[in-house]
């Protein structure tokens, strides 16, 4: 697919995912909210001590503040603060999370900076990342929304052993996604109606 296919792609399905009905949007996220905690809580368990998400949403992608909630309880949770140009760092919230952030770039909101603390990418092999897109296929696959923070911060040596759990609405699986070496793959795909296991990487004991 040509870049300017991507494009077009990208321009259509911001359109469709932004006019989705708002009550779908809670019930759908609600699904998805719960098929990502059964892949923390029963397939990794204690193999993941860290949870990389995202809580900012754009019009019409998942809203994951029940699983966010949730595993706060149990794992130490982090959100992402864009810095400057591509650079993103994720920064601990607590249990009152949503009082801790603030209006970042866009008007997005994010995690303040005083009294969090830096996800240190040393944590890779403990650690599972919630990753939005614009359009996922079963290979693992992703489509960005083109500003490409987690395409940089997530394929960084470090991180090779970070489970990444694709997040998005069944409208948005796609036959093929094309990639590039730079593109982040996703080990896990959820949306409302399944959970896909994309990675060929784990052993049978994962």
């Amino acid at each position: 697919m040509s870049r300017k296919s991507r494009k077009a792609l990208r321009r259509e399905m911001v359109r469709i995912t932004s006019s989705l009905d708002k009550r779908w949007l809670e019930a759908a996220s609600s699904q998805i909210c719960g098929r990502v905690g059964e892949i923390l809580d029963r397939e990794l368990g204690d193999q993941i001590e860290h949870v990389l998400a995202f809580f900012a949403h754009f019009p019409g992608e998942v809203d994951l503040s029940a699983i966010i909630a949730k595993q706060l309880g149990r794992r130490q949770v982090y959100l992402p603060r864009i810095e400057s140009g591509l650079s993103m760092r994720f920064f601990s919230i607590s249990k009152d999370w949503y009082s801790q952030l603030e209006p970042g770039p866009f008007g997005i909101l994010q995690p303040r900076v005083e009294g969090a603390k830096v996800y240190s990418t040393t944590e890779g092999s403990r650690t599972a990342a919630i990753v939005p897109g614009l359009a996922f296929d079963r290979e693992g696959n992703r489509l960005s929304r083109d500003r490409g923070q987690y395409d940089v911060f997530l394929t960084r040596p470090e991180l090779v052993d970070t489970v990444k759990i694709g997040v998005c609405w069944s409208l948005q699986l796609i036959p093929a996604v094309p990639a590039d070496s730079h593109h982040v793959m996703v080990d896990w795909l959820c949306h409302e109606r399944d959970t896909i296991r994309t990675a060929t990487r784990f052993d049978e004991n994962f």
